[in-house]
């Protein structure tokens, strides 16, 4: 949760069970570093220090064109 901000899987909690390698706890860090889920969730902070938004919180407040700062700061991560 801490790394991603989302619970982990079933999928994922089985995985991390069967594996009986020393470094099993690593390789799930290093999964999770390695995921976008991650790059979202440190990108959060910055994202509220530049107040972004895709929109002003009303219907009616036409297109924007902030997403590629959005999507650039994700991949930065």
């Amino acid at each position: 949760m801490d790394l991603t901000g989302l619970p982990p899987t079933i999928d994922d909690i089985d995985a991390f069970l069967k594996d009986s390698s020393e470094n099993a706890y690593e390789k799930v860090v290093d999964r999770l570093l390695k995921s976008d889920a991650y790059a979202e969730r440190m990108t959060q902070e910055w994202m509220d220090i530049s107040r972004y938004s895709d929109s002003h919180g009303i219907s009616f407040d036409g297109y924007r064109t902030s997403w590629p700062y959005r999507d650039w700061l994700i991949q930065a991560f």
